[in-house]
C-alpha cells in the first residue's frame, strides 16, 4: 500500500531519478463517466487544454445516447486534447448480489459480452465520430474472456486498473491500465488525500524505474469529472501543472498508448 505521508517534494525526487538516469517518466490521464458537456466536463477539458496534457474520457454508451435526447443538455464535441473511447455500455451491474460489481463480468455468456461490446460501439460511433476502439469496463472489472471478444470485434485497446501483467490483453489489443484513482469511493466520494495519491505515483514510478514493474507502462492518473470535489480539482491542477513542466516527465496520449483506429472501422462480428 502506498505512503499516506508521500509529498509533493517526494514526486519531484522521484522525477530527479528519472532525469539523472537519462530516462523520461511517462503519464497519462484516464477520465471515466463522460456523456455530455456540463459544467464539469467544461472544467476538465480546459484544465487539460490548459496545461497541454492529453487526456482519453471513457463515455458510457447509453447515457451520451440518453443525453441527445434530454432537453437542456449539451452533447460531447471534439475537444482540445480529448481523445473519447467506450465505458461499456449502459454502466450496470449484472453480477449476483454480494459479489463485486461488473457490467462484462463472468456471470454472463460471452454472446452477452459480444452484443453489449457492439452495441455500445455503435451508439458512440453515430454521435462522437472520432472516438478510438478502445474499451473501458465499468468498475475496471472483466472476465477475462472479454480480451478475445475485443480481439475479434477489431478493438485495439483496454484499459483497467492496476500495474498491468503484460502489454497486450490479447494479440493486437494494447493493455493500459491507469494507478492513482483521485477519489476515495468508499468514504462518500471524496478527495483521496493528497499523500495517498502522491504515494501511489511515486511508488509505481519507483517500481517502474528499478525494474520490479512493467517500466514501459505509462502512469496512469484517474479521474471521475462528475464526482470531483474541491479537493479533487485543487490535486489535478498542481499535479498538472508540476508534471507537464518537469523535463523528465512526457505525458502520453491514447494515440500513444493504443494506436489510431477509430471505432467506426471496427468489425461487427466479434
Amino acid at each position: 500500500m502506498a505512503a499516506s505521508g508521500t509529498s509533493w517534494a517526494d514526486l519531484e525526487r522521484e522525477l530527479d531519478h528519472w532525469r539523472r538516469a537519462g530516462r523520461r517518466a511517462s503519464l497519462w490521464w484516464r477520465d471515466d463517466d463522460a456523456h455530455q458537456r456540463n459544467d464539469a466536463f467544461i472544467r476538465l477539458a480546459a484544465l487539460a487544454a490548459q496545461h497541454r496534457v492529453a487526456l482519453m474520457c471513457a463515455v458510457v454508451p447509453v447515457w451520451l445516447a440518453r443525453s441527445d435526447g434530454e432537453r437542456g443538455t449539451v452533447p460531447l464535441r471534439p475537444e482540445p486534447m480529448v481523445t473519447y473511447v467506450q465505458h461499456g455500455l449502459a454502466h450496470v451491474n449484472h453480477e449476483p448480489q454480494g459479489t463485486r460489481g461488473a457490467e462484462f463480468g463472468g456471470s454472463r455468456s460471452e454472446e452477452a459480452l459480444r452484443d453489449d461490446l457492439v452495441a455500445g460501439g455503435r451508439l458512440i460511433a453515430d454521435r462522437l465520430q472520432d472516438a478510438l476502439a478502445v474499451f473501458v469496463p465499468p468498475w475496471n472489472r472483466a472476465d477475462d474472456r472479454l480480451a478475445g471478444v475485443l480481439a475479434r470485434a477489431d478493438y485495439i485497446g483496454l484499459s483497467m486498473a492496476g500495474p498491468r501483467a503484460a502489454p497486450e490483453a490479447a494479440p493486437g489489443v494494447k493493455l493500459a491500465n491507469v494507478h492513482a484513482d483521485i477519489i476515495d469511493w468508499r468514504a462518500g466520494r471524496v478527495f483521496r488525500g493528497e499523500g495517498r495519491v502522491l504515494g501511489t505515483v511515486v511508488e509505481h514510478l519507483a517500481a517502474r524505474r528499478t525494474g520490479a514493474l512493467d517500466a514501459e507502462e505509462a502512469t496512469g492518473i484517474m479521474s471521475h469529472h462528475l464526482a470531483h470535489d474541491a479537493g479533487c480539482w485543487a490535486f489535478l491542477e498542481r499535479f498538472l501543472e508540476l508534471t507537464a513542466g518537469h523535463e523528465a516527465v512526457v505525458w502520453r496520449s491514447a494515440q500513444d498508448l493504443f494506436g489510431a483506429r477509430k471505432l467506426g472501422q471496427t468489425g461487427s462480428g466479434a
